[in-house]
């Protein structure tokens, strides 16, 4: 039987980018948020007591066509949007049905995206060293630049486009500008980190290095009526400067009056400027560095991209976050400024054996992270220290009486009533002499599902590292192991009263990985080169006479790095793992049954199968790109089932209960946050479009009437609106048209069976002139439902349009012309 193992991106990304900014829809009722290589389109209900609406936020549609990261979104009214990617597409999207309309291929990784006022048919994309203007639904180059720009941005109510490369704001005024290389070189006397152009005045207020803003005023007019190309220094223009920041501003963002302006840097702290007064307003402890800042079109709240991998709602009345979107949350969340995901540090994924699909995010600083990756959403912040996270300023790279606190290791119990932690506090003292502390805690879980910490123990090897904490599978028993070679056996007395009962050890060795046996009988210990098997008692503890089962590795040199057994309580084997080699021991045998050879990064059991899979270093010292393969084996077979190759490193990996509860499905946590699914079967696709249903369902019709509410209000480009959606509706009708023909040659059917529905689909096509046209099913649909009924003959004209209909005077015509069609062909 050939094994089904498929690989899809599940959900997760990076929403910490510099220029991907959320995107509001025209009405202001639906945000976008970039996601690595996805879209986010979440959707608010109706409004709460207090008026707020933002309270009811979900989402709403996941919309994944990009095969690298997108780096920039812009809105292109009537529900349309433009994304941009590092795999060197643009692709412009219906959002009400979450299509692609048109795909724009530049070949090369496409940096920042901006879209005039008025012209929202061409946009300006940054590609390498080129700042080119494309027209949209021709997707062709209208004009082009030799300008290699950091970010680019639009004036809100102008025609001005700038390109922003380090300490100069390049100024293009109108297309004929840009059509003729005409531009200003606005020089600042710092490196810019942000800047925001007024709607009104056209002033230009730029944010730098050092953490100053500066304002330059009516910038727009005086770059109005240059010919050629001029250079404007800072010095030279009126100008106010503000200074609270004490690093680099990250964001700015006016208003759409006018008369604030909103900064956000690396301290966590939102800053209001009122600009008419001079007072300022401090929403601090955001949760991380703020990236950027995207006002909603009505004006009444704020959509902040944070540090953390997060997107926070601010409300401009009560100036209070009043929802939120998370990811998983990456380790650094302050020090963005120079953003780099090899910043990232390793973490793991802790499966909860009884919540399918939620996984806890380890090695955080302070907290653990559970997130439910079937629905991708962020659950809960677990804290497990409470301490304040530290802002390093630029001029040191971490405060000298500075700490740092990181959740090292944690277990469950298996019936989920302890969580059992083990964080690492590091602090320095002024003669940068550093101190390491280690604290285990023992929380316990109400039915409730809040933590209570029962008890907690400080440095529990002594001067030794702990390097390993399991669980045992039926009892209250927790073993940790240290760098010294120690095994403690830590045992539960009473309610909250946890005691180190028994130690052991091998020889000094160092014990580098723990594993329980499925039925709590072994403990198995990796001890240097050498495997050990400790025959455990009633209690779970072992005799303290006991000598264990020695199982020397091979070479002798290799160090064991993690050990573990199946998750099949019949199975006699027992999985090692050095850095060149994985071994598989039979233990009633005491010999090895297979080995291989390969380089090891990562190791992972399937607890509820007898699956495993290791993640092997195929990049060379060469190579600045980390690339990997992940082989997925079956505990008894030498040969992998199926092996994935990734050009993308891989933070952490581990096995997921899928919603039945007696499979699991391998998640992979990549560097840019994003979690990939190798599942055996479809159970995880279903449960993910079973939890998404409900959300879709609901908004389907709030989607149909922000969508003609919206097109309704925009007479400004009336025109240009009508020219576009008769486009747009000969490219849908022709794209359903040609569906029919999309399968192979010799699996096409009959002309009788084509025919109608091409007839039909390019009638309706040409009738449904306003933009909402019925949505078609694809023929392939139809031919698949057909084979599993047995009925190949015969496909209705009736079944090839969906339910809705709104002229049915019309489609009765339509099916009878049809009919007729098919009579003549079988006569």
């Amino acid at each position: 039987m050939k094994d089904q193992w498929s690989t899809e991106l599940y959900g997760g990304g990076s929403m910490s980018g510099r220029t991907a900014s959320p995107v509001w829809s025209g009405n202001g009722r639906y945000v976008i948020l970039p996601s690595g290589r996805s879209l986010k389109m979440y959707g608010f209900g109706q409004p709460d007591e207090a008026g707020n609406q933002i309270s009811s936020l979900g989402r709403v549609k996941t919309l994944s066509e990009h095969i690298e990261g997108i780096t920039a979104v812009a809105d292109l009214g009537k529900f349309r949007c433009i994304s941009t990617s590092t795999d060197g597409t643009a692709r412009l999207w219906d959002l009400s049905d979450g299509s692609i309309l048109r795909t724009i291929d530049v070949g090369y990784p496409i940096h920042a995206v901006a879209i005039q006022e008025g012209q929202r048919n061409r946009a300006y994309i940054a590609v390498g060293s080129e700042l080119r203007r494309i027209e949209i639904m021709k997707g062709r180059t209208e004009a082009s630049i030799g300008l290699n720009c950091n970010f680019i941005a639009a004036g809100p109510k102008s025609d001005t486009i700038l390109g922003i490369r380090r300490r100069s704001v390049y100024v293009f005024s109108g297309n004929v500008a840009f059509e003729n290389r005409s531009f200003v070189k606005f020089k600042h006397n710092r490196r810019i980190t942000a800047v925001s152009l007024h709607p009104e005045d056209g002033s230009l207020a730029v944010g730098d290095e050092i953490g100053v803003i500066t304002v330059y005023h009516n910038v727009v007019k005086l770059c109005g009526h240059v010919k050629g190309r001029k250079t404007l220094k800072g010095e030279n223009v009126s100008q106010s400067k503000m200074h609270w920041h004490a690093s680099s501003v990250l964001s700015l963002a006016y208003t759409n009056e006018g008369n604030i302006l909103l900064s956000g840097g690396s301290e966590a702290v939102l800053v209001m400027w009122e600009l008419s007064t001079g007072r300022k307003r401090f929403l601090p402890r955001i949760g991380g560095a703020i990236l950027s800042i995207s006002p909603r079109p009505s004006g009444t709240s704020y959509a902040l991209t944070c540090g953390d991998n997060a997107v926070r709602f601010v409300s401009a009345a009560s100036f209070s976050v009043v929802a939120q979107v998370r990811g998983i949350r990456p380790v650094d969340a302050f020090h963005q400024s120079s953003w780099s995901r090899s910043k990232l540090a390793k973490v793991c994924l802790l499966p909860d054996l009884k919540s399918p699909g939620v996984a806890l995010v380890v090695g955080l600083p302070n907290v653990i992270q559970a997130y439910d990756m079937w629905r991708d959403e962020h659950l809960a912040d677990i804290v497990i220290s409470a301490r304040n996270e530290l802002f390093a300023f630029k001029d040191r790279a971490t405060p000298s009486k500075g700490t740092t606190c990181k959740v090292q290791l944690a277990c469950l119990s298996a019936d989920g009533s302890f969580l059992v932690t083990l964080d690492v506090l590091r602090a320095k003292t002024s003669e940068d002499v550093e101190f390491v502390t280690e604290t285990l805690r023992f929380n316990s879980i109400d039915p409730e599902g809040k933590f209570r910490v029962a008890a907690k123990v400080e440095n529990p090897h002594g001067g030794a590292y702990t390097t390993s904490l399991v669980f045992h599978p039926r009892l209250n028993v927790v073993a940790t192991s240290s760098s010294e070679g120690s095994i403690n056996f830590w045992k539960l007395r009473k309610e909250s009263d946890w005691y180190c009962s028994r130690s052991i050890g091998y020889r000094g060795f160092r014990c580098s990985s723990l594993c329980f046996s499925k039925d709590g009988s072994l403990l198995a210990s990796a001890c240097g080169p050498v495997l050990a098997l400790w025959t455990l008692n009633e209690d779970g503890i072992t005799d303290i006479d006991a000598d264990p089962r020695i199982l020397c590795h091979s070479p002798t040199n290799e160090y064991i790095t993690s050990v573990s057994f199946t998750g099949s309580t019949e199975s006699p084997l027992v999985i090692t793992s050095s850095s060149r080699s994985v071994h598989v021991w039979n233990v009633i045998t005491g010999s090895v049954w297979w080995s291989a050879r390969m380089k090891v990064r990562e190791f992972a059991a399937d607890p509820l199968g007898e699956n495993f899979a290791v993640i092997v270093n195929l990049s060379t010292s060469s190579e600045s790109t980390p690339q990997c393969a992940v082989a997925i084996f079956e505990v008894s077979k030498p040969v992998p089932k199926r092996v994935f190759r990734f050009r993308h490193d891989v933070l952490a990996m581990s096995f997921v209960p899928v919603e039945t509860g007696d499979q699991s499905a391998l998640v992979l946590l990549a560097k840019d946050l994003e979690f990939i699914v190798l599942s055996e079967n479809d159970s995880v696709r279903q449960t993910r479009a079973r939890t998404e249903s409900g959300n879709t369902a609901d908004a389907e019709e709030e989607l149909d009437q922000s969508e003609d509410a919206e097109m309704s209000d925009d007479d400004d480009h009336k025109k240009s609106r009508e020219e576009d959606v008769d486009l747009n509706v000969a490219l849908s009708a022709s794209r359903r048209a040609l569906s029919a023909f999309e399968l192979p040659s010799h699996t096409l059917p009959s002309l009788t069976v084509t025919g109608p529905k091409f007839l039909m689909d390019m009638m309706t096509g040409s009738r449904d002139g306003d933009g909402d046209e019925d949505e078609a099913v694809p023929l392939r649909e139809d031919l698949q439902q057909s084979e599993s009924d047995d009925e190949k003959d015969e496909i209705s004209g009736k079944n090839l349009r969906r339910s809705k209909q709104r002229q049915p005077f019309s489609e009765d015509l339509l099916k009878s012309f049809a009919d007729a069609f098919a009579t003549k062909q079988k006569s």
